[in-house]
């Protein structure tokens, strides 16, 4: 089924079913619309309603509520890793360096930084 054998009216219906899907079911991603609709995933795709903009709002709005249920749950829990993880969420960048036991950026990104250096030297002696 793609777009060019699908009517106008039958796209927008498609495009309303997802849209009350997502709503109805929190669906956070688009891959999992097909599950909910009277589409195969293959269809979906083909009938590009994956690039549709209002099934991407739809997408984007449920995760936004998911997210601020999970921040309100965090917010209220005891527990030290959730308050750690939302700590680092909200927390400036100088705040989660502290917390990392890091005294500058450059910390993060040294072993890195020194491991990319030494794989372009050795591929340069390969090269040689």
């Amino acid at each position: 089924m793609s777009k060019n054998k699908t009517t106008k009216k039958k796209y927008k219906e498609l495009v309303n079913a997802c849209i009350e899907a997502i709503n109805n079911n929190c669906i956070l991603f688009i891959h999992d619309i097909s599950a909910y609709v009277e589409l195969t995933r293959t269809e979906f795709y083909e009938l590009g309603l994956d690039r549709e903009q209002e099934i991407l709002d739809a997408i984007e709005n449920s995760r936004s509520h998911a997210k601020r249920r999970l921040t309100e749950k965090w917010l209220k829990s005891d527990s030290p890793t959730l308050n750690i993880a939302l700590y680092k969420l909200i927390s400036t960048p100088e705040e989660r360096l502290a917390i990392s036991g890091k005294n500058t950026e450059e910390d993060d990104n040294t072993d890195t930084k020194k491991a990319y250096l030494e794989s372009l030297e050795m591929m340069n002696d390969e090269s040689d």
